[in-house]
């Protein structure tokens, strides 16, 4: 296998011409390999931190909305179907069926 001729290349293709993987702080710009700049590098590495813990936030802060939002549903079920339960005990679901005929015909 021949040498690669592109300066600072780690893996060139089957051309010895053409760099597909740079050394080590170096990247691939128009098949050179170029050194990177530390501060860039820095300023990249932040950046990626800082984006990471926003999906993360972003993540935990839908999770807990619905969360909430099931509890606050789930209360709201229960408060429609506490005064027609205590007249019936043991028929839920004609309860249901009660509670959704009535919304549907508010909808309408």
């Amino acid at each position: 296998m021949e040498q690669c001729v592109v300066e600072n290349c780690y893996l060139c293709t089957d051309d010895i011409n053409t760099c597909q993987h740079c050394n080590d702080s170096y990247q691939l710009e128009y098949n050179i390999c170029v050194e990177i700049n530390p501060e860039q590098q820095k300023i990249d590495v932040i950046i990626g931190i800082v984006m990471g813990i926003v999906f993360i936030g972003f993540i935990v802060g839908m999770l807990i909305y619905a969360i909430l939002n099931k509890i606050k549903n789930d209360k709201k079920t229960n408060i429609e179907r506490q005064p027609l339960l205590e007249n019936d005990h043991d028929n839920i679901e004609e309860v249901d069926e009660h509670i959704a005929a009535k919304k549907s015909s508010n909808k309408a």
